[in-house]
């Protein structure tokens, strides 16, 4: 039944209620990214990862930062990448977007006659293993 489920569907449903409730349409993917990802983060990795364009993803991290919920981490100064980690007390914003993106693998799933827990599971596995190059 798995088989059956397409993460690109809760990806769709995520962004849609990202938009009104958190004001960006990425804004829950990548917030919810931070929440079940390593850190350090970066845009591009997290941009291939969602299949979300790096720009928007950056933006995203820029405006955690701003909000003291990413820490811009110091590094090798020939490192042109910009690397973020969660800053301690930013627990409770992962965790709302990360119950955003369950209620809409919760509604996909409905649609599609599968568990909640199947829907998400799909999903996560689809996010968390396109920087390595497969797709399940």
């Amino acid at each position: 039944m798995e088989s059956s489920i397409e993460p690109r569907r809760i990806s769709e449903r995520v962004r849609k209620l990202s938009k009104p409730l958190l004001g960006s349409q990425f804004r829950a993917e990548v917030a919810a990214f931070v929440a079940d990802g390593e850190s350090p983060f970066w845009a591009r990795r997290m941009a291939t990862q969602l299949g979300i364009p790096e720009n928007k993803v950056s933006g995203e991290l820029s405006r955690f930062a701003a909000q003291n919920l990413l820490t811009e981490l110091s590094g090798d100064p020939w490192d042109r990448r910009t690397l973020y980690a969660p800053t301690a007390g930013s627990d409770a914003y992962w965790a709302a977007a990360k119950a955003l993106v369950r209620q809409a693998a919760a509604d996909v799933a409905l649609e599609q006659g599968v568990s909640t827990n199947d829907a998400l599971s799909v999903y996560l596995r689809a996010v968390h293993s396109r920087s390595l190059g497969t797709t399940r």
